[in-house]
């Protein structure tokens, strides 16, 4: 498992991250727009206080010194640009600039602040620069209008006015974002330890490693999870044992086919070539030693025969005492089957002197085998009961290299060949004829063939 931050915990993090800047930009507008609505609304009240004071300064009559104090105060407020007095008819009876008293605003905000019985806010440009005014009506009793106040103020004001909370939010969003990565990558590499372990026994799984098991005790899907890959495993391991079992019998790409099903067990008629071997002698061989020593050197015996088979890719169809059924072409057939079950039985005399040379290191008497090889039509499937079946081979053909094979005493042969194999190799061996040899079971006598050996380079150009 590799070290370091889970790159789930990463992407997590990341998504965090969206989400926190996302739901705080939305505060933030929130709170900006609130706040800038605040500070228009605490404007506003300044302009009724404002209105008030005039007021007070218009009655009983107008009292110009006090007028212009209540101006010079308003534009000392924070944020205020300038504040103005109108009376009645729209005319400048006061203003923070002294060149503008007794004249009239003709602007369209001017019109409207003249004419409004309530407290309007109108945003206006003054170059180039955003300003908002706030006309308040000074009345007297319900309904007569002596007068407006205007005061005026810009956005920059606001602005300067938001600066310290934009920082604050941008600050706070800051530590959220930290706060929030740190927890997530804490919080999702603890949550997915036990997805590093699966993913780590799957790794050793890719190996071949099929011991590996994963304890995982979360008490959630998780665990569930846990237990079927351990499950997942046995499973892996029982096929595993299944192929290694097949392994000792047939090639690799047999046994692939048998459990991946592309093998038809239903029964099909097929060309085959029939391999039977059989040890000469062997009850007066096993009469004379011990029952452990029989299992044992026969054992030896059929681990190097069957290695031959598995070489040229025939399959082991079954033991029969101490003789060997090999079948080339059934399971999966090549073009040149009855070559390469002639070439076993070749090989198979070879691997024999080889293991009689042990023997008799060992002082015991050598072994001595009978073969015979037979071509011809077969029928292939999975034969047997509900309790045990197997993958055979059944038919004339199986029947005739038996009787081919009891021959090999008659004719004091150890390697004995039909007719239609011995046309598919005669350009590869070296034979000796047995013509219209009769068989039991069979009307007409056939033609067999000794095999010698291999022919050598030379002849066969």
């Amino acid at each position: 498992m590799k070290l370091g931050v889970s790159r789930i915990a990463l992407k997590f993090s990341v998504i965090v991250s969206l989400i926190i800047i996302t739901v705080m930009w939305i505060m933030a507008t929130l709170i900006m727009q609130q706040t800038r609505q605040s500070l228009i609304k605490e404007m506003e009240i300044r302009a009724e206080f404002f209105a008030r004071s005039v007021r007070e300064a218009l009655f009983p009559q107008p009292d110009d010194f006090q007028l212009y104090f209540n101006v010079q105060e308003m534009v000392k407020e924070q944020a205020v640009t300038y504040a103005m007095v109108l009376d009645s008819k729209g005319q400048v009876i006061s203003h923070s600039e002294k060149e503008k008293i007794g004249q009239f605003d003709v602007s369209e905000e001017g019109k409207r602040a003249a004419g409004t019985r309530q407290t309007i806010i109108q945003p206006f440009l003054l170059k180039n620069e955003q300003l908002f005014d706030i006309a308040v009506p000074i009345m007297v009793g319900n309904n007569f209008k002596a007068g407006t106040v205007r005061i005026g103020f810009s956005q920059k004001s606001i602005t300067a006015a938001l600066v310290e909370k934009r920082k604050k939010i941008i600050y706070i969003t800051g530590a959220l974002l930290g706060l929030g990565i740190f927890i997530t990558i804490i919080m999702v590499t603890w949550m997915v330890r036990p997805v590093n372990k699966l993913a780590s026994a799957a790794q050793q799984i890719g190996t071949g490693n099929l011991e590996v098991q994963v304890t995982i005790r979360t008490h959630d899907e998780l665990q569930d999870l846990a237990h079927s890959f351990n499950d997942m495993v046995k499973g892996l391991k029982d096929l595993d044992r299944v192929r290694n079992t097949f392994g000792r019998y047939v090639t690799k790409q047999v046994a692939e086919a048998i459990l991946d099903g592309r093998l038809q067990l239903e029964g099909e008629r097929k060309k085959a070539t029939i391999l039977l071997s059989d040890i000469r002698g062997f009850t007066s061989i096993s009469e004379k030693i011990e029952p452990e020593e029989v299992v044992d050197f026969l054992n030896r015996y059929f681990n190097i025969m069957v290695e031959v088979v598995v070489k040229y890719e025939g399959r082991l169809d079954k033991f029969i005492g101490d003789a060997i059924l090999a079948v080339f072409g059934d399971a999966m057939p090549h073009e040149d089957d009855a070559r390469r079950a002639v070439l076993t039985a070749l090989e198979m005399r070879e691997k024999l002197d080889e293991y009689n040379q042990e023997r008799q290191h060992e002082g015991k008497e050598p072994l001595r085998i009978g073969i015979a090889v037979h071509t011809g039509e077969v029928v292939a499937g999975e034969i047997g009961s509900k309790h045990k079946t197997e993958y055979t081979v059944i038919g004339d053909t199986v029947n005739l290299t038996s009787r081919m094979e009891s021959l090999n005493k008659e004719f004091k042969t150890d390697i004995l060949i039909s007719e239609s194999t011995y046309l598919e190799v005669k350009d590869l061996v070296e034979v000796q004829e047995l013509s219209e040899v009769p068989i039991r079971g069979k009307e007409k006598p056939l033609n067999l063939y000794a095999l010698k050996g291999k022919k050598n380079k030379s002849s066969r150009e």
